[in-house]
C-alpha cells in the first residue's frame, strides 16, 4: 500500500465517520435512545477523533521534519514496529481515548481536575510504555 492510498483511505474513513457522527447528533434523541445511543455516538465521535489526529499527527510531522521519508513518520506511530503501515495509529487513538474518556466523565458529572490529571498521566505511562517495548521478532530460537 502506497502512503498516498493510505492517506486516502484514511481520510475518506474519517469524513465517513464524520458524517455518521453528524447523523448520530442530528437524528437521534439522547433521552430515548437509551445506552445504544450513547455507545453510537461514543464510538463514532471516536473513530471520526481517531483519524482526524492520525493525519494531524502525520501532516505535523512532515511539516516539522521534512526530510524524513513520509512511510517512517506513519510507522513511528504504528503499533507494528517493522515500519508497515497496519494498524491505527498509537497516539491518535490515546487522544482519542483521552477526549472520549473526559467527555464521559463530563456527561457522568465527575469530571474534575484530580481526574483528568490521574487519566491523562495513565495515558502518558502507556504511551512510554509502548514506545519503550521492543517489537523485535518474537518467536523463541530452538
Amino acid at each position: 500500500m502506497t502512503i498516498k492510498a493510505f492517506l486516502a483511505g484514511t481520510a475518506a474513513a474519517t469524513a465517513i465517520c464524520f458524517f455518521a457522527w453528524l447523523a448520530i447528533i442530528t437524528a437521534i434523541d439522547p433521552f430515548k435512545a437509551g445506552i445504544v445511543g450513547f455507545i453510537l455516538f461514543y464510538f463514532s465521535l471516536f473513530l471520526w477523533l481517531c483519524g482526524v489526529f492520525l493525519l494531524a499527527g502525520f501532516y505535523l510531522r512532515m511539516a516539522f521534519i521534512p526530510d524524513a521519508m513520509p512511510f517512517t513518520l506513519i510507522a513511528v506511530s504504528s503499533p507494528v514496529r517493522d515500519k508497515s503501515l497496519s494498524g491505527a495509529s498509537r497516539q491518535a487513538v490515546f487522544l482519542s481515548l483521552l477526549v472520549n474518556a473526559s467527555l464521559v466523565l463530563k456527561g457522568l458529572k465527575i469530571l474534575n481536575l484530580l481526574n483528568a490529571s490521574f487519566l491523562l498521566i495513565a495515558i502518558i505511562f502507556i504511551e512510554a510504555y509502548f514506545s519503550n517495548f521492543n517489537y523485535g521478532n518474537l518467536r523463541r530460537n530452538k
